[in-house]
């Protein structure tokens, strides 16, 4: 039983088996554990897809919700690299349920700018390699790209709208709410850019000649780098402006030699 009201209590874990019972609810209910971070420990428990979805999209707990949204996009993701590997040559149907959550979590105004895009990040190429016994880099390379693709296809719109809401221009601020909304804004424009359509390749063009700071003049680079095809007037007239601009700056030209090599065509 809790108090009148309410909704999160700590169930302590004594024996080698324990039952819980829960009364005055009508549907099963669906635990958020180790919420606030209320034990040091790994917890190895296996949860279906709509468990991770609803918890994704619906989680008051900040880190628990983002949790179950790496875990359900960890699991896509896998699940698309043995694809690959199998020789699927073009992208799966994409997961229902994960496309509720992530539509669910892009929408959510309860949640600021900086909580939505820690979300929505897909995990590394890097990460992915870490759960393979065997690293095949061209399955996890395809199929990572196939999910950030057919997310932008199918919420294109919702992007769009939130790319719009944080990309209004005012002064630069070195403050929480301000960065939030730069990576929000920066995350909707690579998954935009990801589409390799003109209207985002031009949005890319504008923030780089508008930007104010080195975070929203790189990301913008960096869209435009990593998607276009190589040899795209874009892309090479803006890695060659952003070189002169600041080629007197050696840690900036380093980053600028890394982006290029990170390139994905």
């Amino acid at each position: 039983e809790t108090a009148a009201g309410e909704t999160t209590r700590v169930l302590e874990l004594k024996q080698a088996s324990q039952s819980f019972v829960f009364v005055g609810i009508e549907a099963e209910p669906i635990p958020s554990v180790l919420r606030g971070f209320s034990a040091p420990v790994k917890l190895d428990y296996r949860r279906d897809r709509k468990t991770l979805a609803f918890l994704s999209g619906h989680d008051s707990d900040g880190f628990n919700r983002w949790e179950a949204m790496q875990r359900l996009l960890l699991e896509v993701l896998l699940e698309w690299v043995e694809l690959c590997q199998q020789g699927v040559q073009t992208a799966p149907r994409l997961d229902a349920d994960l496309l509720f959550a992530f539509a669910q979590t892009l929408q959510d105004s309860s949640l600021d700018a900086a909580t939505i895009s820690e979300a929505l990040m897909v995990p590394s190429e890097t990460y992915l390699g870490d759960q393979l016994a065997l690293v095949d880099v061209d399955a996890i390379h395809q199929a990572r790209q196939w999910l950030l693709t057919a997310l932008a296809r199918e919420l294109q719109p919702v992007f769009l709208a939130l790319y719009q809401a944080n990309a209004t221009p005012q002064p630069y601020q070195f403050t929480p709410s301000a960065m939030g909304q730069r990576r929000l804004k920066n995350l909707c424009l690579t998954y935009l850019m990801s589409l390799q359509q003109p209207a985002s390749i031009a949005l890319c063009q504008a923030q780089l000649q508008q930007a104010n700071n080195m975070t929203d003049e790189f990301a913008a680079l960096a869209a435009l780098n990593y998607w276009a095809p190589v040899d795209h007037p874009a892309r090479v007239s803006a890695l060659q402006d952003f070189y002169y601009k600041w080629q007197h700056d050696r840690l900036v030209v380093n980053k600028w030699l890394a982006l290029q090599a990170s390139a994905s065509q």
